[in-house]
């Protein structure tokens, strides 16, 4: 199935800018759009122009796409609101997934988001029971305590035979310098830095 694209503008005094993807000539009734989000300050393209490209196979496959840029990202002008930028963003999410609704009648969508995009689509889930759905590529990690004891554990056991792990470490530097020259006031000072 082929796709169409067509420039939207929403929000308040239409400043929000996004393309919105669709199948021609999809007669049958849609159940689910996907709203994909900007990547850091990337515009709506994505990296790689990787929303591009979701869009459009997504969009053949019969889920309608809106790609969008934030306020003051892209062709999006900045907000005139005193909301921080979180707070700017959920606004922003919540006038795209209205719109997107106005405009082909899906109630319930998934949220594309790639780095910050994922910490955005974990918002929007919270905030919006349309959401159904979150696609979060390389988002924030929440490590346990005992992940990080197990890291630290392994990265232990490792530096007596990771030379690159040991060469990343400046103490390690400073002291494998110091026992080539132990005699260099230079190589003691930063050996003593380190206690």
């Amino acid at each position: 199935m082929s796709t169409e694209e067509s420039v939207v503008g929403f929000g308040p005094d239409k400043t929000l800018i996004g393309i919105l993807t669709e199948g021609a000539g999809s007669a049958e009734p849609r159940q689910l759009g996907c709203l994909l989000l900007n990547t850091g300050v990337n515009h709506r393209i994505g990296p790689r122009r990787l929303n591009v490209k979701t869009a459009r196979q997504l969009a053949a496959a019969g889920i309608p796409c809106l790609r969008f840029d934030m306020s003051g990202i892209g062709d999006s002008k900045a907000s005139a609101g005193q909301e921080d930028f979180s707070q700017q963003q959920l606004k922003d999410m919540h006038a795209a997934l209205d719109h997107f609704q106005a405009c082909t009648g899906v109630s319930r969508f998934v949220v594309f988001g790639v780095c910050s995009g994922a910490a955005s689509a974990l918002r929007i889930a919270l905030a919006d029971k349309r959401i159904v759905g979150t696609l979060m590529f390389d988002g924030y990690a929440f490590p346990s305590v005992p992940v990080r004891l197990e890291r630290k554990l392994r990265r232990w056991l490792a530096f007596p035979v990771n030379a690159s792990l040991r060469h990343t470490n400046a103490a390690w530097r400073d002291w494998s310098a110091w026992l080539r020259s132990p005699l260099g006031a230079q190589g003691r000072r930063r050996v003593l830095a380190h206690w």
